[in-house]
């Protein structure tokens, strides 16, 4: 291979990349499995899901819902990771 050759593959990584289409990606699916990822309690009671930055924003009315995924963040954060395989979200924010 030349020095300046990327393989097809890589270069649709590269281009998903530098124009964040990866993270729009990401945020189509967690929106679309949301329910399979928290469960279909939390997922009735949740009105907005969000991907900005690796932040994932999650938007409820429920005051306890607030306060139980504000709790569980961080099993939150590794429940999405693991469902995605890969490191998609690093702090969540619940509004």
């Amino acid at each position: 291979m030349r020095h300046n050759e990327v393989h097809l593959g890589q270069a649709v990584k590269n281009a998903m990349k530098e124009w964040r289409l990866d993270e729009r990606l990401y945020e189509n699916l967690l929106q679309t499995k949301w329910h399979e990822i928290v469960g279909t309690t939390i997922a009735k009671y949740t009105t907005e899901v969000h991907l900005y930055n690796m932040n994932l924003v999650i938007h409820t009315d429920i005051a306890s819902l607030r306060q139980e995924l504000l709790y569980s963040k961080g099993a939150l954060i590794e429940k999405v990771n693991t469902f995605f395989s890969a490191s998609i979200v690093k702090e969540i924010y619940v509004k």
